[in-house]
């Protein structure tokens, strides 16, 4: 509840930016992530979606749509080469 109440409050000022970055993180990125884990037993993961949403997958971008989630890839580790 605070959470709403703070970017309401951001919503009337210049930060407008930030509030929708907030509700994106907040409210809205964690009920799609449910949903998708709900609705499929084989999951996908997009990184960099880009609005080419892919059906029956997760997509995500670090400046999402409004069928995206916000995920910021920004470093990239060493894998296993068992993979």
């Amino acid at each position: 509840m605070m959470t709403i109440a703070v970017i309401a409050l951001l919503a009337g000022t210049e930060q407008l930016t930030t509030a929708v970055h907030m509700y994106k993180t907040r409210i809205q990125d964690p009920e799609i992530i449910r949903d998708y884990l709900k609705a499929h037993s084989i999951r996908k993961l997009q990184l960099g979606a880009g609005g080419n949403d892919a059906e029956g997958w997760l997509n995500t971008d670090i400046e999402p749509t409004v069928k995206e989630v916000n995920l910021a890839v920004t470093k990239v580790g060493k894998t296993s080469s068992r993979l």
